[in-house]
């Protein structure tokens, strides 16, 4: 049972004694239920019910503020007023249809009695007035009673706490400064200490007079605006970060600048609300204006009117709100897609062999040759191209460079990545008792990537350059025999990696 079938209260009851003090104790029943004030409200009925004696309305509201407490022994009595009050007016249409209610929404294992009779009464309201809204409201319980129930509960409960501080933040700055709204919510306060709306208003307020707050204003003034303002100030930055290839740590601050402000200022506003909280708790409780007062405000000592109800969200709100949400989820999504697209895209390149290299004839059965042919590799699967290559003198059969590599999908490949190759190559040197004299990371080109050398020395004297290069693309070593070209050895492996390795046209 909840409190929105305390709309029922007005029907008519019939038999009732007429009187202004009646009248005004049923208003002031009434009020108290529609506030969520149910132990108020109960006493306020109680009294009133032995100061004038059975009264339907009365009753109705009694038995309304028990059964919204959600507990079995509050129903139990809501029950007991239902019964009683319908002995003296069994067609009143409030007491049918609350009643109506109770016994629908109950268990039928808990209360079997109870949960029997509920289709008796909902034929009775039908009968009484098919056409009104209590007959509306119980046909749509006998449908669905339990999705009712929650609808209703959520309604009962009314906006949160933190909604209404921004509601209420949002009113007072409407047309004003933050320290003309301060000023005027302190004065409210003054005359309303126990009220936590206002002591909360105040606390808030206070905090965004300072200088250092100057930031959360236009969070408070237009939140749905500002949300949707950063979201596409987020959206761009996170395009920007992959689409310009700029820092990665761009990306992640851009997402804390976009949560900062919004965490800075649920923060303030949580803060506030435990304050306001507090000390409207440690105030007396005021009591009750005349009722003559509260119907003209404008007598010298009229206190000031209750504050606004908070209203649900407005559809601008609501689409706004979304908007922003799809703009984020989208950039977070599109941007983290691009990215990975971009981090594993690898240049495609054709290997086109000259027959000829700087006046070096190209050899096929050189000792150099099949140095290459014993060292060189493939990796299993994907879509890996190798070649082998050597240049030298035909006569000799000599070979002066030779280059082993491959094409493909090297998306992975990193200047550490070629330097472990590079240490490949010097711990191999090393193993056969050659010495690693010299090693160096020259620039790779204009073909980009990474480019390392390594001078080793043979055990007989002999000197050999091994120069590694690697790009998301192509991978290759390059060994250079030739005395004459050692001391050039990373520009012969500039210009071999031109000759040899060239772009298909495309990336993916």
């Amino acid at each position: 049972m909840t409190l929105d079938a305390a709309a029922t209260v007005n029907a008519p009851a019939p038999n009732v004694p007429a009187g202004d003090a009646l009248e005004d104790a049923r208003a002031r029943s009434r009020a108290l239920l529609a506030g969520s004030r149910l132990g108020e409200a109960r006493q306020a009925a109680l009294t009133a019910l032995d100061t004038y004696g059975p009264d339907a309305e009365l009753s109705l509201v009694l038995a309304l503020a028990y059964a919204a407490e959600d507990d079995d022994e509050e129903d139990d009595r809501a029950e007991r007023v239902y019964r009683e009050a319908l002995e003296g007016f069994p067609d009143h249409l409030g007491l049918l249809a609350g009643y109506a209610e109770l016994c629908l929404r109950s268990d039928f294992q808990d209360r079997p009695a109870r949960k029997t009779r509920g289709p008796a009464l909902a034929a009775r309201v039908l009968e009484l007035a098919p056409d009104s809204p209590e007959a509306l409201r119980v046909a749509q319980i006998q449908r669905a009673p339990w999705a009712t129930a929650v609808t209703d509960k959520a309604a009962a409960r009314g906006p949160r706490t933190a909604r209404t501080q921004m509601y209420d933040l949002r009113q007072a700055l409407a047309g004003r400064s933050v320290r003309a709204a301060a000023e005027q919510a302190r004065a409210d306060a003054g005359q309303r200490p126990d009220e936590a709306r206002r002591a909360m208003l105040v606390e808030a307020l206070a905090v965004l007079e300072r200088p250092g707050s100057v930031l959360l204003v236009p969070l408070v003034r237009r939140p749905s605006e500002t949300r949707l303002v950063r979201a596409v100030l987020l959206a761009a930055v996170l395009v920007a970060v992959v689409g310009l290839r700029l820092p990665q740590w761009l990306w992640w601050a851009a997402l804390v600048a976009h949560g900062a402000l919004p965490f800075w200022l649920s923060r303030v506003l949580r803060g506030a609300r435990s304050r306001g909280e507090a000390s409207a708790a440690a105030q007396p409780v005021r009591q009750e204006a005349p009722q003559e007062a509260l119907q003209d405000s404008s007598l010298p000592d009229a206190p000031l009117p209750d504050l606004p109800p908070v209203p649900p969200h407005s559809r601008r709100e609501l689409a706004l709100g979304l908007t922003g949400a799809a703009v984020v989820l989208g950039s977070l999504v599109g941007a983290g897609v691009w990215a990975n697209e971009l981090r594993n895209e690898y240049p495609r390149y054709e290997v086109a062999s000259p027959d000829s290299f700087q006046g070096m004839k190209r050899l096929w059965n050189s000792p150099l040759n099949q140095a290459l042919d014993e060292i060189a590799f493939t990796i299993p699967g994907g879509d890996y191209k190798g070649f082998t290559e050597v240049y030298g003198d035909p006569l000799s059969n000599e070979g002066s460079i030779g280059v082993y590599g491959m094409t493909g999908d090297i998306h992975d490949m990193s200047a550490s990545m070629l330097h472990s190759f590079a240490d490949s190559v010097r711990g191999g040197a090393e193993h056969v008792g050659a010495t690693v004299t010299r090693s160096w990371t020259p620039d790779a080109g204009p073909a980009g990537g990474w480019l390392e050398c390594v001078d080793i020395t043979a055990a007989d004297s002999a000197r050999r350059t091994v120069c590694v290069w690697g790009d998301k693309g192509s991978y290759a070593t390059v060994m250079v025999d030739d005395p004459d070209l050692l001391d050039s050895a990373d520009s012969w492996t500039r210009e071999l990696r031109a000759a040899l390795v060239h772009p298909a046209g495309g990336t993916g």
